[in-house]
């Protein structure tokens, strides 16, 4: 027997020792932006323009968990990613 069930489309374990169960069950999402343009397909990159003169947020993630994010930036002028 499976020590995994799925429900809602989320994958949950059974056979958990720790007291708060619905706390520890774990799950993976991907969330991919892209951005748009006519005649594109596949990985299209979002434009963001940024002032040099104020900082500013490009990305914040709000959750309480250890995510992974990768986040490529370039520089108008410049062939490698910043």
């Amino acid at each position: 027997m499976a020590d995994y069930f799925y429900k809602d489309g989320k994958k949950y374990y059974k056979n958990q020792s720790h007291s708060d169960r619905q706390k520890n069950n774990c799950f993976v999402e991907t969330h991919t932006i892209g951005g748009s343009g006519e005649n594109l397909n596949g990985n299209i990159p979002t434009s963001i323009d940024l002032l040099n003169t104020t900082p500013q947020t490009v990305f914040e993630d709000f959750t309480n968990n250890h995510n992974k994010t990768l986040i490529q930036l370039f520089v108008v002028g410049m062939s490698a990613p910043v």
